[in-house]
């Protein structure tokens, strides 16, 4: 994204947007067909395992138009001699099938015109897999919606039928890529430049570490080496270590031009927690014990006490060292009393969460001027404001 695109996002926002789709096939990687999209939205929520979804309006199935040569016939489906009488139900059939569930996958744009310019810049928002099309015959014609959810859905889907096994001192990095690689080929892994090696022959299989959740083990392996496991907007797996909202830097603005327009505060310590202890699950060694503590901090165990401990249970664990990394992963999450703030403001096709948002005191009235987002509804209508949840530590 250009940095013009950038401003032009957290200021007055672009002079023209246009939002389409595309419909991909899974099995082959080719384009099927475009979808003009009349509404929905797209949500994403960090605490979730499968950290985005969305929901798409179409106006009827006029709104997908077919790549050429993928029917396979010397036909023309638009409107006209095919589009109606003879033809019309084939059609409509044809059109259905390019929705068919699991199968095929839903990319989504916006194209923006950036403010007095000629210029268009496109925003990928995201790919998902076909779970739930809902077609529905009405007086004003035929309405289609569409729900999928990112690749994360596909690889918890894929289920260990066998045993699949990683090598004593295999990078943590690498068993990641081949764990991801043998659930859904093809999908691509970034990381941190290092998170250590695997200790022991890890086995995944039915019955064995997350209850047989492929996406869930790679979660727990990432852990292993204190990162958090999501899938980004461009379809690929990144594995990272949780920005603070402490030391960070602001990923995008909210600025004080009438952007910020509703906030509502609600704090809350329900998820505090000082004290983490971690061990392994694994039957084949030692078990492998970790506690990590905040002891001083203003929440710390010396200052109010050991007042919630959560287990961590991983069987990728295999060393105190991993534990520990599991260990501060979870802490840095849970440690502090945090005050949720919901914002309602201009549309962020831009805004990812995780992010670190800056926000002067002008915009929210508050003494902090940086905010992590957790979860945020961006709606593909361009109309509707976005709606933001931040927090910050107190």
């Amino acid at each position: 994204m250009s940095a013009a695109l950038k401003a032009a996002l957290e200021g007055p926002g672009p002079d023209r947007v246009q939002v389409y789709g595309e419909l991909w096939s899974l099995k082959t990687g080719t384009k099927l067909a475009g979808v003009a999209v009349e509404g929905g939205s797209i949500t994403q929520d960090r605490s979730a395992a499968i950290r985005r979804s969305c929901t798409v309006t179409l106006a009827s199935l006029d709104g997908l138009t077919p790549e050429e040569g993928v029917t396979g016939h010397n036909r023309s489906y638009g409107e006209g001699t095919y589009g109606s009488g003879t033809y019309g139900d084939y059609r409509r059939r044809y059109l259905r099938g390019l929705l068919l569930p699991l199968t095929t996958q839903l990319r989504l744009f916006q194209r923006c015109l950036l403010p007095g310019t000629t210029t268009w810049e496109t925003i990928p928002l995201g790919r998902f897999t076909v779970t739930d099309p809902t077609f529905v015959d009405g007086d004003d014609g035929q309405t289609v919606r569409i729900t999928g959810y990112d690749a994360a859905a596909d690889i918890a889907a894929a289920r260990w039928e066998r045993a699949f096994v990683v090598a004593d001192g295999t990078s943590v990095a690498d068993a990641l890529q081949a764990l991801l690689s043998n659930r859904l080929p093809g999908i691509s892994l970034a990381t941190p430049s290092s998170g250590g090696d695997v200790t022991g022959q890890l086995i995944y299989a039915p019955g064995y570490g997350q209850g047989g959740d492929p996406w869930q083990d790679a979660q727990a392996l990432a852990a292993s080496a204190g990162w958090g496991l999501y899938i980004d907007r461009n379809g690929n797996a990144v594995a990272e270590k949780a920005a603070s909202a402490t030391t960070g830097t602001a990923d995008w603005e909210l600025r004080d031009t009438g952007t910020a327009q509703r906030f509502e505060q609600t704090p809350s310590g329900a998820d505090l927690v000082n004290t983490v202890v971690v061990y392994a699950e694994s039957s084949g060694s030692k078990p492998v014990t970790a506690t990590v503590q905040d002891l001083n901090g203003p929440y710390g165990v010396n200052t109010i006490g050991r007042v919630v401990a959560i287990e961590y249970r991983s069987s990728s664990i295999k060393t105190l060292a991993q534990a520990q990394n599991a260990g501060i992963a979870q802490l840095r999450k849970r440690n502090v009393l945090t005050e949720t703030i919901q914002i309602t403001c201009a549309p962020a096709p831009h805004a990812e969460v995780g992010d670190l948002a800056a926000a002067t005191s002008d915009v929210l009235e508050l003494d902090d001027d940086l905010y992590q987002v957790n979860q945020l509804v961006f709606d593909l209508d361009w109309k509707t404001p976005t709606r933001v949840t931040v927090s910050r530590r107190m």
